[in-house]
C-alpha cells in the first residue's frame, strides 16, 4: 500500500473511532462502542508504526530534531514497558491497552508528516471529506452528544493558519466549520482559544512586511516559558492564573443545555495539587508511574481507592506516564521544532506553525486530553511537516503553488 493511501487511512479509522467514542459517551451504551473503537484505533496504529524503521525519511529532517524524537519515542516505550510491570488487575492492563499504550505511539505520525505527498494528499482528503460532509453529524450530535461535531472537527484550527495560501472555495468552507464548531459547543474553551489562535496567526501573514522577525522570535521564547513561569509562582502561593478573575460575572455564559456557566470557572487547581502530591507522595516524579499512571483523588473518589487513571490535563498527564524526564524531553522536542520553523524556513508559513505549536505548549498546561484522537494525529502530522527541511526552504510562492493543488 502506498504510504499516503495508509495515511488517508488511518485517519479514516481514526476519525470513525472519534466520532463513536464521543457518541457512547452519552445516550448509548459505551461497551458496545468499544468493540469498534480499539479495533479502529490499533488498525490505525499498524499503518504508521513501521515507518520509522525505515531510514530515507532521516535524511529529510535536521539531525537534532531526529536525535530527539528517537530519544522521546525511546522513553515512551520505557514508560510503557515500566506500565506493564506495576499492571495488577484487568483495569490496569484494560487502561493501558485502550489509552496510555495507543497515545504513547501517535508521535510515531510524525513521520507520515515528513513526506510532502502525504500533506498533500492527506489535506485534501480532509478538506474534501471531513470538513465538506462533517455536517451531516449536527443533527446526531443534537440527539447523542452535543460536543460531536466540535469535537470531530478539531483539527480545523490547523487548516485556519492554512487559509492565505488555499483556494477560495476551502477557505470559506474552513471559516463556516469553523464558527459552526465553536456554536455548536460553545464551552469547549480550548477549541476556541485555538481557533482564535489561528485566526491571529492568519493576520500576521497579511501584515508580514510590517513585523520585525525578532518580534515573532522573541514571542517563541516567551511562549514556552510563560506556562513554566506561572507554575513555579502557583507553586510558591505568590500568583494562581486560574483564579485569574474567577468570580467576575461578566464572564457568566448560558450552554447548549442551558446551565449558566462561567468561562474562567477555575477547574484546573484542584488536578495540579492532586496529581502532584500523588506523585510527590510516591516518589514518582522523576520517572513517574509508567503507561498505567493514576493517582488519589478526593474530586473523583468512586470508592474503590483505585485512584484516578489521568486527568484532563496533557502537562499533568506527562509527568503521571514519564514523569519529569518525559516532560523535559517533549519540551526539548517541541522547542528545538519550533525553532526551525522560525530561525530556519523561507516562508511565513512555517513561522505561523511554530508560533501554533508554541501557542499549543500553553494550552498542554490547560487542557489537552492525551487521547488517541484526530487532535493528536493532526498534531504530529503538522510537526512532521515544519521539520522537513523540503517545506522550511520553499518560498511563499512555492508553498502556495503546492497547497493550490488541493
Amino acid at each position: 500500500m502506498k504510504f499516503s493511501k495508509a495515511t488517508i487511512l488511518a485517519f479514516i479509522f481514526i476519525a470513525i473511532s472519534d466520532a463513536l467514542m464521543y457518541i457512547s459517551y452519552d445516550g448509548f451504551n459505551q461497551t458496545w462502542s468499544a468493540f469498534v473503537v480499539i479495533p479502529l484505533r490499533y488498525l490505525a496504529l499498524i499503518l504508521f508504526v513501521f515507518r520509522p524503521l525505515k531510514k530515507k525519511w532521516r535524511n529529510l529532517i535536521p539531525r537534532p530534531i531526529l536525535v530527539v524524537f528517537f530519544l522521546l519515542m525511546f522513553w515512551n516505550l520505557v514508560t510503557i514497558f515500566r506500565g506493564f510491570l506495576f499492571v495488577t488487575d484487568y483495569y490496569d492492563s484494560k487502561f493501558i491497552f485502550d489509552t496510555s499504550l495507543l497515545f504513547l505511539l501517535i508521535p510515531l505520525v510524525f513521520v507520515n508528516g515528513v513526506y510532502l505527498i502525504n500533506i498533500e494528499k492527506l489535506f485534501a482528503f480532509a478538506l474534501k471529506y471531513l470538513f465538506r460532509f462533517g455536517f451531516v453529524l449536527i443533527p446526531l450530535a443534537l440527539v447523542t452528544n452535543i460536543q460531536l461535531y466540535s469535537r470531530v472537527m478539531i483539527p480545523i484550527s490547523i487548516f485556519i493558519v492554512i487559509i492565505p495560501f488555499l483556494k477560495p472555495k476551502w477557505r470559506i468552507l474552513i471559516l463556516i466549520v469553523a464558527v459552526t464548531s465553536i456554536l455548536m459547543y460553545t464551552l469547549f474553551r480550548t477549541n476556541i482559544v485555538r481557533i482564535v489562535i489561528a485566526l491571529l496567526l492568519v493576520l500576521t501573514y497579511y501584515f508580514r512586511f510590517l513585523i520585525n522577525i525578532k518580534l515573532l522570535k522573541t514571542l517563541y521564547v516567551l511562549l514556552f516559558i510563560t506556562p513554566m513561569v506561572f507554575l513555579f509562582l502557583a507553586l510558591t502561593n505568590q500568583f494562581n492564573v486560574f483564579k485569574f478573575q474567577e468570580l467576575d460575572d461578566k464572564y457568566n455564559t448560558v450552554d447548549n443545555i442551558g446551565q449558566e456557566r462561567n468561562y474562567l470557572d477555575d477547574n484546573r487547581t484542584f488536578l495540579y495539587a492532586e496529581v502532584l502530591s500523588s506523585l510527590e507522595r510516591k516518589g514518582n516524579l522523576i520517572l513517574g508511574e509508567g503507561a498505567v499512571g493514576k493517582y488519589k483523588s478526593n474530586y473523583f473518589d468512586f470508592g474503590d481507592r483505585r485512584g484516578r487513571y489521568m486527568s484532563e490535563i496533557g502537562f499533568l498527564n506527562t509527568l503521571l506516564f514519564s514523569g519529569i524526564i518525559g516532560f523535559l524531553i517533549i519540551f526539548l522536542f517541541l522547542f528545538i521544532v519550533s525553532y526551525y520553523a522560525l530561525y530556519k524556513s523561507n516562508n511565513w508559513l512555517s513561522k505561523m506553525f511554530g508560533l501554533f505549536i508554541a501557542c499549543r505548549w500553553i494550552i498542554f498546561f490547560v487542557e489537552e486530553f492525551t487521547l488517541f484522537d484526530l487532535n493528536f494525529f493532526f498534531y504530529w502530522i503538522l510537526l512532521g511537516l515544519i521539520s522537513t527541511n523540503k517545506f522550511r526552504s520553499m518560498k511563499d510562492s512555492e508553498v502556495k503553488m503546492f497547497f493550490m493543488n488541493i
